[in-house]
């Protein structure tokens, strides 16, 4: 059901009328909760690398961040637009892809300046995300998308395995933003719930969620550890 056949955006009608008349029927609750949480997290993702991008920029370097994760997470993310507005799911159970893959690009451009690295070359790999999502929002057929959307856990594991790699033979986390990773986690528990919620038929997405979530709890584990052990050396400002 899209957004826009909800009461408030909120709502399904059947809800809305019974919640008036029991406000603890847990079935509309839980769909409520759901609700909320999508559009939380959608609203979150505004923001939620912006710790990120505001230590790397004070810190002037992009030791610790691995850009092959960045790249590899805005393909996901593209594929996961592109699969929503498709099947026309809710905007509040994908739409934060579309925030994370700009904030992506703008990391990427970050650690290109901070780099010896090419900045033509950063801005032609990222022009390139973008043709990539076009081509499959307009090109691609449903069958197709639904192939691509199966692959994401596969880059999603591939894009969380060198950061967490990294972690672990530097033990250097001074780059790597505990609030942008916890908003990540968290962020990934709460679609692990919105989408049993409001599309249980999509296990695909399930696994997805899940997968990713896990990952990104492995990485806030490595930022605390590291952090209270003195084993990496953390800026103080976050």
């Amino acid at each position: 059901m899209s957004d826009s056949s909800l009461v408030y955006g909120l709502f399904t009608q059947e809800c809305f009328q019974e919640l008036q008349k029991n406000f603890l029927h847990l079935v509309c609750l839980k769909a409520l909760l759901s609700k909320v949480l999508g559009y939380g997290v959608v609203a979150g993702s505004v923001i939620y690398k912006v710790p990120q991008i505001r230590l790397l920029y004070n810190t002037k370097s992009g030791s610790g961040v691995s850009a092959v994760m960045l790249h590899l997470e805005a393909l996901s993310c593209s594929i996961s637009v592109s699969y929503g507005l498709r099947n026309h799911f809710p905007v509040s159970t994908f739409g934060e892809s579309l925030f994370m893959a700009l904030q992506n690009f703008i990391i990427l451009a970050m650690l290109s300046a901070y780099s010896t690295s090419s900045a033509v070359s950063a801005t032609i790999l990222c022009l390139g995300q973008f043709a990539i999502f076009a081509g499959m929002y307009s090109l691609c057929t449903l069958e197709q998308l639904s192939l691509l959307q199966s692959g994401i856990i596969f880059l999603t594991i591939t894009s969380r395995l060198p950061q967490i790699v990294s972690n672990f033979r530097t033990k250097n986390v001074n780059n790597l933003s505990f609030i942008t990773w916890m908003l990540n986690f968290a962020g990934g528990l709460a679609r692990v719930f919105t989408t049993m919620q409001e599309l249980s038929n999509e296990k695909t997405l399930l696994y997805i969620y899940t997968t990713s979530s896990a990952l990104n709890g492995i990485i806030v584990f490595q930022i605390i550890f590291y952090t209270l052990t003195g084993l990496g050396s953390r800026s103080k400002k976050e």
